[in-house]
């Protein structure tokens, strides 16, 4: 008399997980180095992003100490002179 079999045994369950396990593996080593890429695209653009906030904060520094070594005698004389009239009116 010949058994019916109904379901799978251990054994083929065992491989074909273990195929499963070894597919995604691969996949995922496949998949890794893009993931690193877009990765450091991001951080580079924020690096970009930060480089030129930088420059900002320079140029500000810069134009600052420019303003402060300038001339102001020229400055000084007109406020002078609109001192003189606003006391004369």
């Amino acid at each position: 008399m010949k058994r019916l079999r109904r379901g799978f045994s251990l054994v083929e369950i065992v491989i074909v997980a273990g195929v499963v396990v070894v597919i995604a593996g691969l996949v995922f080593v496949a998949l890794k180095p893009k993931a690193n890429l877009s990765n450091s695209t991001a951080v580079s653009s924020q690096n970009q992003s930060v480089a030129k906030s930088i420059d900002s904060v320079n140029d500000l520094k810069t134009a600052t100490n420019e303003i402060r070594n300038d001339d102001t005698s020229q400055l000084d004389t007109d406020l002078s002179g609109l001192t003189k009239d606003l006391n004369s009116l």
